[in-house]
């Protein structure tokens, strides 16, 4: 998840992503990710997200049994 002071973004694996307008909807009960007019917003949550995923993901290598 991300947020920023308006809105969330909730990055979800199996289920559909959501976004919510925090003053419009504090309860986060109405997900906004198909409603075009915040999709600027939503651009960079989503870009924000990403960046730190990046930035902190830590690399588990594949041990095959060989040395490399």
């Amino acid at each position: 998840m991300c947020r920023s002071k308006e809105c969330n973004y909730v990055r979800r694996l199996y289920e559909p992503h959501a976004a919510c307008h925090l003053r419009t909807h504090p309860g986060e009960l109405h997900s906004r990710i198909v409603d075009p007019s915040p999709a600027h917003v939503l651009t960079l949550l989503q870009d924000r997200l990403l960046t730190f995923f990046l930035e902190t993901r830590d690399l588990v290598p594949f041990n095959t049994g060989s040395r490399w």
